[in-house]
């Protein structure tokens, strides 16, 4: 998906750590595209987040009725997420080497998202 489209739009970046997959973050706010590369502001973090860099890969999709509830209800931090995605318009997932600060960690939430009964060890 052409991140361009997601500039100004409501954004719940899911953040994974590359070196335990099932260390995963999220936060909400609104995505800009500056024409090489989309960052995440986020009203509880003073600097912007690099959400997608130039050349590198990331998982963007639009928050869909079925994504919502994936979210909301597939997951053991449904409560949580339920909240977040709602005023999401997009959502992206992220590897990173570590989490961005202010980031909410949730633990697999993105695998239990869409495995169904995927749990944390």
């Amino acid at each position: 998906m052409d991140p361009a489209l997601a500039h100004e739009r409501g954004l719940l970046a899911v953040f994974i750590s590359r070196s335990d997959p099932r260390d995963q973050s999220v936060l909400l706010g609104k995505a800009r595209w500056d024409g090489t590369a989309l960052w995440l502001d986020a009203g509880d973090v003073s600097e912007a987040v690099l959400v997608l860099g130039p050349g590198s890969e990331a998982l963007l999709l639009p928050a869909t009725s079925e994504l919502r509830s994936a979210f909301a209800e597939g997951t053991e931090y449904g409560a949580e997420l339920g909240a977040l995605v709602r005023d999401a318009d997009f959502i992206s997932c992220t590897e990173v080497m570590r989490m961005p600060f202010g980031a909410l960690s949730m633990p697999g939430a993105f695998s239990q998202a869409f495995v169904p009964n995927w749990k944390v060890k």
